[in-house]
């Protein structure tokens, strides 16, 4: 007989803390100033503007870093014969990926004294190892801040951050930046939107800046309509009101 086949629902946990802009600019600063965590600070600029999985970051070699065209290549190597002598690469999502480096990344990748293959060692020299970044991370950078940034009671706040908030952060940075859903999937290796939802969050401070920025009233409620119009008299480069999506859709 033909076995029945039921779709289930993946039981949804409590989603990762995502960290503020402030956040992780405190969590830099905190880092850069000690030189024994310079190392941490680097990890978690790349982390916060990669959006990669730790694991990823750890395994990143030289070979995948273009300093003159700024771009990053994770390959998925699961299908190639071993020989190298070295563990093959396994991206989670299973899927190669490419993207722009960020100019603040770019900085780290130059000032990086180059020991091996691999770009980005631990507080001794050696390798990133994933487990002990997330034990020194949270020792050494969220319980020291914590009190900077105090959590809500009852709610998830900085101190419950950990690796894996930074692919949220720098999801949502995207995200409340403008930059295309489709893009973003690109750049994270994921081919379901359902994930980006996942991972998007929007803070209080976002969503009223958000909101404040829109006009409703046409200058009616306080803001200048006068203004606006002249702004758009102004300058060419003012959108219009009919955009074309991807698959040729006006909207």
């Amino acid at each position: 007989m033909q076995p029945i086949e039921l779709k289930l629902r993946k039981a949804e946990s409590q989603p990762a803390y995502c960290y503020r802009p402030s956040e992780l600019k405190a969590m830099v600063e905190h880092c850069r100033a000690v030189k024994e965590l310079e190392w941490l600070g680097n990890a978690i600029v790349a982390l916060a503007c990669t959006g990669l999985r730790i694991a990823e970051l750890a395994s990143l070699r030289w070979a995948h870093v273009d300093l003159e065209s700024r771009r990053l290549s994770l390959t998925d190597e699961t299908g190639r014969a071993a020989g190298t002598g070295r563990p093959l690469r396994e991206l989670k999502s299973g899927r190669s990926r490419s993207f722009p480096i960020h100019a603040e990344l770019l900085a780290v990748f130059k000032q990086i004294r180059r020991i091996d293959s691999y770009v980005f060692r631990g507080p001794r020299g050696g390798r990133v190892n994933p487990d002990r970044i997330r034990r020194i991370l949270v020792r050494e950078v969220i319980e020291p801040l914590s009190e900077k940034f105090p959590s809500p009671e009852g709610e998830r706040g900085f101190r419950h951050g950990r690796l894996h908030s930074f692919r949220h952060y720098f999801c949502s940075i995207c995200a409340n930046n403008g930059v295309p859903e489709r893009m973003v999937m690109d750049w994270l290796g994921h081919a379901d939107s359902d994930m980006m939802r996942h991972y998007y969050h929007v803070h209080n401070d976002e969503a009223m800046r958000r909101m404040d920025s829109l006009d409703f009233l046409g200058g009616a409620g306080g803001r200048s309509a006068g203004k606006t119009e002249d702004k758009k008299e102004e300058g060419d480069d003012e959108p219009s009101c009919t955009e074309m999506s991807d698959d040729g859709q006006s909207y």
